[in-house]
């Protein structure tokens, strides 16, 4: 069953078929959703429409001459009716006057008339079982959607399950970004996607589109560059709300493919899990960072490979995709370590699956020279020891070390100033 119901497809109801029906004008907007089904011969029956009505007619209200006819036209189309139905039996009119004709066509209102009487009330009948049902069926989808949601939240899952299951449900890639625009988690990619989220700064701070109700948008979609500030960035986005404060937004990527009422419901709904979530891990703690530890900790036991690694952390909202990094190891404890103490701070042997409980690994980018903020670089406990960190396991720095050696010469015969407390990194291996 469609999402709507149509004035085309209420056309097509076994009440309609009882007589002749043609479409005198308006036939470009057949596809208007209709919400209601009203009945009325009065002149001023445009004050009692609220929007996406059939109006089934017998022409009574409608006037005698031309003028009245127009204007009330105009006033049906300001209402924003659907469909205006009338009966050509002779009660009221034997063919469609062509003022209403004229003016139906020029203000785009689906026109239609029946050769013969039927009875309206049937017709309301027919037409609000279908809505009901419809309604009925989005109501029981929506209750999946938000039993699916709980289901992950007391299954103990994050807001990185959550967009997930929101990319699964509506088909497009969702990102959810915090207030500072620092984008968390990633869902659904695509190639399109992927481009976006390489722009993410801009994407963040351009026009989004404004869903100000879940009722069937018209078919246009916005085409703007996600980088353009004076466009509209196809896409739709939802506040997660904390305690009455704005933490973040949540982004559904639709593209070219116009979000659904459905699909909009579902966002909505997903913000909330998102938000539940989230004052969640405020009662059990920081989960963002242990994931990141925890990500980080597979690395430097070769548990997975490099590019598994950067795949993983966008999946986290972090997009390390061709950047440099730097592993650093800080002590955390009061008194100074030795080297027995720092060498099992990051692990001593391939294998070796605990760290120091005084360990702090930190996975930063290059952002020029390091410094403790009043000028002086900062002395490491794996400098002290004589060992590097490395991509996924540690080297010893002795003189045996012959590749870190040459890469010490190289720099020197350069006439760059070689840090003995800052190790070189190799490129991600996971090995």
């Amino acid at each position: 069953m469609a999402q709507v119901l149509t004035v085309r497809a209420a056309l097509e109801l076994e009440v309609f078929t009882r007589t002749a029906v043609r479409v005198y004008a308006g036939e470009r907007n057949l596809d208007r959703p209709v919400r209601w089904v009203h009945t009325g011969e009065i002149p001023d029956i445009h004050r009692f429409l609220t929007g996406q009505e059939m109006l089934l007619t017998a022409g009574l209200g409608m006037g005698a001459t031309q003028f009245e006819q127009r204007a009330f036209i105009r006033r049906l189309a300001d209402a924003h009716a659907a469909v205006l139905v009338v009966e050509l039996a002779g009660r009221m009119f034997d063919s469609m006057p062509e003022a209403v004709i004229e003016e139906a066509e020029a203000v785009g209102l689906p026109l239609v008339g029946l050769a013969d009487e039927i009875p309206f009330v049937e017709t309301s009948a027919q037409v609000h079982e279908i809505l009901v049902g419809m309604r009925v069926k989005q109501l029981i989808a929506e209750e999946a959607t938000s039993q699916a949601f709980m289901d992950l939240l007391l299954a103990d899952e994050d807001y990185v399950g959550v967009v997930r299951e929101l990319a699964r449900r509506t088909g497009h890639p969702v990102v959810l970004e915090d207030v500072a625009h620092q984008m968390l988690a990633y869902g659904g990619a695509t190639p399109e996607a992927d481009g976006v989220v390489d722009e993410w700064s801009a994407h963040s701070r351009a026009i989004h589109e404004r869903h100000h109700s879940l009722s069937a948008q018209g078919p246009e979609v916005p085409t703007a560059s996600a980088a353009s500030f004076r466009e509209v960035a196809p896409c739709a986005r939802q506040p997660v709300v904390l305690r009455g404060e704005s933490w973040g937004w949540l982004h559904l990527l639709h593209g070219g493919r116009q979000p659904s009422p459905p699909e909009l419901r579902t966002l909505e709904r997903a913000a909330a899990a998102v938000a539940i979530s989230l004052l969640s891990e405020r009662e059990s703690g920081a989960r963002a960072s242990q994931r990141q530890t925890a990500l980080l900790n597979r690395l430097l036991l070769g548990d997975v490979t490099g590019e598994r690694f950067v795949t993983l952390s966008l999946a986290l909202g972090q997009d390390l995709r061709g950047r440099d990094l730097i592993v650093v190891t800080a002590w955390a404890g009061d008194e100074e370590p030795d080297k027995d103490r720092a060498r099992p701070a990051v692990g001593q042997r391939p294998g070796h699956r605990r760290l120091h409980p005084h360990a702090v690994v930190l996975l930063l980018p290059p952002v020029g020279h390091l410094h403790d903020g009043q000028g002086r670089r900062p002395r490491t406990p794996c400098a002290r020891a004589g060992e590097r960190a490395r991509g996924g396991h540690v080297d010893h720095a002795d003189p045996r070390h012959r590749e870190h050696e040459r890469s010490r010469h190289h720099d020197r015969g350069k006439g760059r100033r070689v840090d003995p407390d800052i190790g070189r990194v190799n490129p991600l291996s996971g090995r």
